[in-house]
């Protein structure tokens, strides 16, 4: 017993109960306020359908008793008695003395007014029929006239009562069905509705699980539901793609730090071996250290621009100023390099962006150009604002196939097979151009790399909407 009663409590706790008591309250409650006012006009109507009767007959009466007196108005009731087109219908007619006159009562009743005043009165009364041989209740009009006799017109309420009973009685099944259908209507809803969570329920278990290749079913109709699985579909699309992503960085990272802790071991061990400490196998260990700190680094500095960190700090970023900054800090290392280092800026462009982030991903550019360009060529760092502020490097060296651009900005992607010359830069990372894909995909930016023919055009091209209005602006490094 104890059992059922806990399953009993815990189906009234269920989203399908819930959403089904809230449909059958709100439809049971329009239906008796509809109802109810429906009721409320027909009693209305009945008693302003008695009124309307008895005061037509009295003008009628008071007229044939303007125009033939007594005799003609006993007639005039004497033949609707006798036609009896209608049986809730009172009549009678009493001298000054009260002796009867014509009508279907026997006499004035007793509670109907005798007191002599020429106004119409009206009142419910209870007097006997004697053409139908019972009591009744009847709605009156009496009215003395001005030769003395009284006249008294009433309406059978009974006709009235039977009306009621009836209304009272289609109320009653109109809301029997209403309970019914709004009961039905609501178990149906929350069927409908716990249907379509379900799938979204299931989805999100099977995920939980680890199965990130279910999606949550859509239906054809493009209704918020649809529209709410499309979202979650692209969230779990985001996420797996980010899951991917991430075993491939593990998996990258766990790859490119082997080396070097392999190298830094093998130089500690050699430093230790020795009975003096080389100051060249401590310099190598040295540079490893660097190299491991260095691809921390932008590992770290890519995983903050891919997850949005520094929406919150952006400011008006003058990028000719930008560029000037840039060119002034790697023009040492072009002049060893012997490569000349240019800016060229078309116009003044300022727009809202993290200056920080801009200035790592305009640096991996310019040091991939150097990295790359042949001694006694040229590396341009330009900005253009044509259909939007177009930000980027070009240089003479090797460039990078059409075919293999895409695949060039992915993580831990060397193209060359040839180790690159490292005279002043750092050893490579393969992390450069995703870094700078990210930092710009930060800045609804995109990062396009174009044929320079010969060379490289590595260009971040933002949208329009980016740009700030004051194009002569400052930012505040």
């Amino acid at each position: 017993m104890k059992a059922r009663l806990r399953a009993l409590r815990l189906a009234l706790r269920t989203t399908s109960v819930r959403l089904a008591a809230v449909q059958w309250a709100v439809t049971f409650l329009s239906v008796v306020l509809v109802l109810g006012m429906i009721v409320r006009a027909t009693e209305n109507l009945l008693a302003g359908e008695s009124r309307t009767v008895l005061a037509t007959e009295l003008r009628g009466f008071a007229d044939i008793h303007a125009l033939g007196g007594l005799p003609a108005l006993v007639g005039a009731i004497d033949r609707r008695v006798a036609e009896r087109q209608w049986d809730a219908n009172v009549y009678l007619l009493v001298a000054p003395d009260g002796s009867y006159l014509a009508g279907n009562l026997d006499a004035w009743p007793s509670g109907a007014p005798t007191e002599p005043v020429p106004v119409v009165q009206e009142g419910l009364l209870r007097i006997f029929r004697t053409d139908l041989g019972r009591p009744a209740q009847v709605n009156a009009v009496t009215v003395q006239l001005l030769d003395g006799a009284r006249l008294l017109l009433g309406r059978d309420a009974e006709i009235e009562a039977r009306s009621r009973e009836a209304l009272g009685l289609a109320v009653a099944l109109g809301l029997i069905f209403a309970t019914l259908a709004a009961a039905a209507s609501g178990w149906v809803l929350s069927r409908m509705l716990l249907g379509r969570i379900g799938g979204i329920t299931r989805t999100a278990q099977a995920i939980i699980s680890g199965d990130l290749s279910q999606r949550v079913p859509a239906a054809s109709g493009g209704d918020e539901f649809d529209r709410l699985a499309e979202t979650l579909n692209r969230m779990i699309d985001r996420i797996e793609g980010q899951m991917g992503e991430l075993r491939l960085v593990t998996d990258s990272l766990a790859h490119d730090l082997r080396s070097p802790l392999t190298r830094l071991s093998l130089h500690l061990n050699q430093a230790q071996a020795s009975e003096e400490v080389s100051g060249e196998a401590m310099d190598r260990a040295l540079d490893e250290v660097a190299q491991i700190e260095r691809l921390l680094k932008t590992m770290l500095d890519l995983a903050r621009a891919e997850a949005g960190i520094g929406q919150d700090q952006m400011a008006p970023v003058d990028l000719g100023a930008l560029a000037e900054d840039i060119a002034e800090l790697f023009e040492p290392l072009a002049e060893m390099r012997e490569v000349a280092l240019a800016v060229e800026v078309a116009e003044p462009v300022v727009l809202s962006g993290h200056r920080d982030l801009l200035f790592l991903a305009l640096s991996n550019l310019v040091e991939n150009a150097l990295r790359f360009a042949p001694a006694g060529s040229r590396v341009l760092i330009f900005l253009a604002n044509g259909e939007g502020p177009r930000l980027g490097v070009a240089d003479s060296g090797p460039g990078i196939p059409a075919e293999a651009r895409q695949r060039a900005v992915g993580r831990f992607v060397r193209l060359d097979s040839a180790e690159a010359p490292t005279t002043g830069t750092a050893p490579r990372t393969g992390l450069g151009l995703a870094l700078v894909a990210a930092i710009a995909r930060l800045h609804d930016a995109r990062l396009l790399l174009e044929d320079n023919a010969p060379g490289l055009r590595a260009v971040l091209a933002f949208p329009v909407t980016r740009a700030v209005a004051d194009g002569h602006g400052r930012d505040g490094s």
